[in-house]
This record gives C-alpha cells, structure tokens and sequence, in this order.
C-alpha cells in the first residue's frame, strides 16, 4: 500500500482546516476566474469566493497564465466554522501551474503566499518520515487546531517533500 510504498520518505505535515475548497488563477487573457470545489464562479463582488480572493487577485499577473491558487475558505457561515474565525479567509494550500502540470513546493508555497497575502494552512512537522504503521499516523492526527487550540483540529494532511515520479 501507500504506507509500504513511501516508507520512511520524508514529507510535511499541515493541518486539515475545516472550511470549504476554492481555488483562483488567471487565464491567458488576464480574466480571474474564482472556483468552487466544483465550478467557476461568475463574477459577483457579493459572492462570499470572490469577496475571499478579490483583495488578492492584483498579483496574479505576476504568475503564468493558468498558475491555480488552492485553498480552503473558512469563517462565519461556511461549514460549521469550528475555528471560530470572525471573518472569512482563505488558508492556501497549493500553487499549481497548470500548463507545466507541476505544484510548488512547501517553501515557493509560502514565499507566493506572504506576496499574495494569503495566509497558508498551518504547518505541524517538515522532514516528517512517513511511518509504515496506521495506527501511529491516527495518534500523530489527533491533536488541537493550530488555528483556534480551544478545538481539535480536523486532521492532517501529508504530503511527500519533493517530486514522485509514479
């Protein structure tokens, strides 16, 4: 399986917030598109997507066309909001450039997030060896939101430091 295949490879560890995915990038003509999990946005300033991403959409044209910006919408009304956040923001999580087909990794990530003004979803281990064992990777899960630590997080995400060729 999984755990047998990447063994002890080193990865990076983040927390799972609890929010809603949305994604933003900016096409060859220079039009933003905002996304839901599941479709483009059409443009609405009072869309509560576009009034997430609008503050931050000025330096997408610094990137190539096609260079998706994921993240997690998260604050009042969107889910439960378990992290008591007052207002809506996005926590990035990936930068995808679509047209090389290649992600950004954890240190580029954070380096576009500080320019875009985003903030990225919070990091818990770098150079984290992947164990074998299941049951060590649910203990190592559970935990309190780095966000909000009055509430337990929703989970991890892992991920492997550098490319896989597979």
């Amino acid at each position: 399986g999984v755990l047998d295949k990447y063994a002890s490879r080193l990865c990076y560890v983040t927390e799972k917030v609890d929010g809603t995915a949305t994604s933003a990038y900016m096409d060859d003509e220079g039009v933003v598109h905002v996304c839901s999990k599941y479709s483009d946005i059409t443009y609405n300033p009072d869309d509560a997507y576009w009034r997430a991403w609008l503050p931050h959409v000025k330096w997408f044209q610094k990137f190539p066309p096609f260079t998706i910006f994921q993240g997690e919408l998260c604050g009042p009304k969107v889910q439960s909001n378990t992290l008591n956040l007052s207002s809506k923001r996005i926590f990035l999580f990936n930068v995808f450039n679509a047209q090389k087909g290649t992600y950004l990794d954890w240190t580029k990530l954070c380096v576009v997030a500080s320019l875009l003004g985003i903030s990225v979803v919070p990091i818990i281990k770098t150079d984290y060896p992947l164990p074998r064992n299941v049951d060590e990777l649910v203990t190592f899960a559970m935990g309190r939101s780095m966000i909000n630590p009055l509430h337990e997080r929703e989970g991890i995400v892992i991920r492997v430091n550098g490319p896989i060729y597979d």
